[in-house]
């Protein structure tokens, strides 16, 4: 007989036309064993290799394992398809899918259609590889196993999803090319191929509006969770984009605004990654210059191996008022933009954010911090004489 099991998302069995769910027919423990069998079909899974995968913590993980072995038998025998079919065979040093079944998997059918695609980079052949891609590899099971084999064919499908999208643009088939990226985003939601491919299609087929409401949402979450911005390429989109000449490329001023606004961004300090940083104090140095006025710039550094950036990032934004600006510059420092009257208010804001981490965080950390003037006597001559500062 011929069974086809399918592993991208849910685990279940075809025999057929019939459908079934082995997940809520064996429930996650025996689903996981059978899992393991069928995933290994055409060999013998050992008890050491079984013991290892599913029972590492069992004080007799023999005994386990027989029983779960029974119940798993008896499960199966309740589809009326599989009765008079031993489906696991026990063998002298394990167990395996019993040799008279035909086993197909859809992850093997996944590999070949992914392998066929690299040789013939055909678009209709994309798209049969991406369609065995159904979700995660058995996405509601928890096994070690299972986690690298996820990872392992979440990446080769994110890969397929890349090179499809470049050959859907260079194809010009840009809705082919925006549904297979929303796809693969889903699953890859920081891909910087992925999403320049998908505001590409967007600018190319006239999407203005969606593209630039789409960078903006990409970028902040770029930022706010991996503290780094889009890459250049993308970033460049927008530069050939508001330089063109064509009427077609213009937007509308509230809609426009409306993406520049962000009220939950207006609640506390800026956080925003360091080619924003350096855009927005070389701004500042300008605005201090015109208005005589000036700011400060405030470094703050772990000094021993004891660190948790995470928890220093937030004791800054807990710190630090609405209208300072700050980055992650290096796996220790935090460079910081205030705005302040004098310079010792500025010292009053590096002692209040170490002696908060300390008290909130680890005592055993050491933290320091160094401050310095944005602008000074020398700039303010160089400018006075017309050159213009830029911060390299």
């Amino acid at each position: 007989m011929k069974l086809r099991l399918n592993f991208f998302g849910s685990l279940t069995a075809e025999i057929g036309e019939i459908t079934i769910d082995l997940e809520k027919l064996l429930g996650k423990q025996l689903s996981g064993l059978f899992a393991l069998l069928a995933y290994n079909h055409g060999k013998v899974v050992s008890k050491e290799k079984l013991f290892a995968a599913l029972w590492q913590d069992s004080d007799n993980p023999a005994n386990a394992l027989k029983y779960a072995i029974f119940r798993l038998r008896n499960a199966l025998k309740e589809v009326d398809e599989l009765k008079g079919i031993e489906v696991v065979e026990t063998v002298k040093t394990g167990y395996q899918i019993n040799d008279e079944i035909t086993v197909i998997t859809d992850y093997e059918l996944f590999e070949k259609a992914a392998e066929h695609v690299h040789d013939t980079d055909d678009l209709e052949d994309y798209k049969a590889a991406m369609r065995y891609y159904q979700g995660d590899f058995l996405h509601n099971l928890d096994n070690e196993w299972i986690y690298l084999e996820r990872a392992h064919y979440k990446i080769e499908m994110v890969n397929l999803a890349e090179n499809m999208s470049n050959k859907c643009l260079a194809l010009k088939e840009y809705d082919i090319c925006l549904q297979v990226c929303k796809f693969a985003l889903e699953y890859d939601d920081f891909n910087d191929e992925l999403i320049y491919c998908y505001i590409k299609a967007l600018i190319d087929t006239k999407q203005y509006n969606e593209a630039l409401k789409y960078y903006d949402t990409a970028s902040k979450r770029m930022n706010k969770e991996l503290g780094v911005g889009l890459q250049d390429k993308t970033n460049s989109l927008f530069k050939t984009f508001s330089s063109s000449d064509n009427e077609n490329s213009k937007t509308d001023i509230n809609v426009f605004s409306k993406n520049l606004y962000d009220a939950k961004e207006l609640k506390g300090p800026m956080y925003c990654d360091y080619n924003v940083f350096k855009m927005i104090t070389q701004y500042e140095i300008r605005t201090c210059i015109r208005n005589n006025r000036n700011k400060y710039l405030l470094f703050v550094d772990f000094v021993n191996e004891k660190r948790n950036m995470e928890a220093l990032i937030k004791v800054v934004a807990e710190t630090l008022r609405i209208d300072d600006v700050y980055t992650r510059i290096s796996g220790s420092q935090i460079a910081i933009l205030c705005s302040l009257q004098q310079t010792s208010d500025a010292y009053i804001v590096g002692e209040r954010i170490i002696s908060k981490y300390y008290r909130k965080v680890d005592r055993g950390a050491r933290l320091m911090y160094k401050l310095k003037l944005l602008t000074d006597d020398k700039l303010i001559h160089d400018h006075n004489k017309g050159s213009l500062f830029v911060v390299k």
